[in-house]
């Protein structure tokens, strides 16, 4: 059978492969090439650099969050299922969270990665701003209880079951979205009385 012809796609899933294998540490360009069976010069024609290859696992990881999303009847059904494909990706993926924070995301590629994530925000009537705060925010929180689960371990298990207080965070987040969208709507619907009573 024919050796599939090198691409980014077959670049990165070698990439992910050899991260669950070995670690973040072991992802280098020559150690993928030999994987590979090419010349470490060979992967230059499809990646400018280590930062490029780091950006592309990031995302990879993002998209299957995203693709792992059920239909959603809510928008915060959909926020708590974002927050929980985190949390198993970063469970999932070895070295996860570090990848994230390593990955030097360029402008044109994080926003374009945003405007994905926020897409079905977006679709439930949530304004932009309001949606990209939202899920900045569940990514935030949930990649925090992720490096308090990683580095502490069985000691943070015996003070605070990790899994379930980081679900109850994750709704109480929710919860305060929901006030924060209530009043951003009263206000609106007050300053439009306000200008509807003003005199002709």
């Amino acid at each position: 059978m024919a050796t599939p012809p090198l691409n980014p796609d077959r670049i990165v899933s070698e990439a992910l492969a050899l991260l669950a294998e070995e670690g973040l540490d072991k992802v280098t360009l020559r150690k993928l090439a030999a994987r590979l069976d090419v010349q470490a010069m060979s992967l230059y024609w499809h990646l400018e650099n280590k930062d490029e290859l780091y950006r592309r696992m990031s995302r990879a990881v993002f998209t299957d969050c995203l693709n792992s999303i059920p239909e959603c009847a809510s928008w915060q059904m959909w926020l708590k299922a974002f927050g929980l494909e985190l949390w198993r990706a970063q469970h999932e993926v070895r070295d996860a969270a570090r990848l994230i924070f390593g990955a030097r995301q360029s402008g044109a590629a994080l926003q374009e990665l945003a405007e994905r994530i926020v897409a079905p925000l977006m679709a439930f009537g949530i304004d932009a701003g309001s949606a990209m705060k939202m899920q900045s925010s569940v990514q935030a929180m949930i990649t925090g209880w992720t490096g308090f689960d990683q580095s502490f371990g069985e000691e943070l298990e015996h003070i605070v079951p990790v899994k379930a207080t980081m679900e109850d965070s994750l709704d109480a987040l929710i919860a305060g979205w929901e006030t924060i969208l209530a009043r951003q709507s009263c206000s609106i619907a007050n300053e439009g009385r306000a200008e509807t009573a003003l005199p002709s």
